[in-house]
């Protein structure tokens, strides 16, 4: 029998967003497309800046990466080098592909396909320049 475990981790924004730029996160293909509109990435945003709770993001990991557990999952985001391990995102793709527009200038490749935002997010708010800020190490 498989050995199953738990791992919770709490991460920051900025660890996030590496770790989904390097490629070990893929859709499986029962997930939805990217929904959100600017009013769900700027309410995300807000939520950020504002330190309310923005959920959870689930991933699994498949016991044996070497398996073509679901061959039409696609990469949470386009990189060059396929990733030694991957996860499976089960739950927060919305998030985290808004995340991922937010700092790459609104617009993503997936799987070869065009992700962006139509109309560019403003958000006047000292405090969100200050996220950006930190995040960018500045």
């Amino acid at each position: 029998m498989a050995k199953i475990t738990i791992d919770v981790k709490n991460r920051t924004i900025q660890t996030l967003i590496e770790e989904v730029k390097s490629g070990k996160f893929v859709l499986p293909s029962f997930q939805r497309e990217y929904e959100w509109d600017e009013d769900d990435i700027r309410d995300l945003i807000d939520s950020i800046i504002n330190h309310y709770p923005i959920g959870t993001i689930i991933l699994w990991k498949p016991s044996n990466v070497n398996s073509e557990i679901d061959p039409f999952s696609e990469p949470l985001i386009d990189v060059k080098q396929k990733p030694r391990e991957i996860f499976y995102v089960i739950d927060g793709q919305q998030r985290l592909t808004s995340l991922l527009l937010l700092f790459n200038g609104w617009k993503i490749l997936r799987d070869g396909k065009e992700i962006k935002c139509k109309v560019p997010i403003s958000y006047n708010s000292i405090r969100a320049l200050h996220v950006v800020l930190i995040y960018l190490n500045l």
